[in-house]
């Protein structure tokens, strides 16, 4: 998510060709609040829903990486497969 975001804005900035004050400002606050989002609302509601399975994912993979860190011979949980 990070990554697309990212790379979202830095195709913005190469179409327009300049990356501006305002721009950056925006960038930061937008990633500041999407990482606050995570933390404090999506993590906790994980947990509560999920419980020691989620604590157990918590400690195996690292925050902002779980996705990434996956094995290519793991297979990443479906949302069925989760809430079953």
């Amino acid at each position: 998510m990070y990554v697309g975001f990212l790379a979202g804005w830095i195709g913005l900035w190469v179409v327009f060709g300049r990356a501006n004050r305002v721009a950056l400002v925006i960038v930061c606050v937008a990633t500041l609040a999407v990482g606050l989002l995570v933390k404090f609302y999506e993590e906790p509601t994980l947990r509560k829903m999920l419980g020691p399975d989620y604590e157990e994912y918590c400690r195996t993979y690292r925050a902002g990486f779980r996705v990434c860190m996956h094995g290519a011979d793991e297979a990443v949980p479906t949302v069925q497969e989760l809430y079953s």
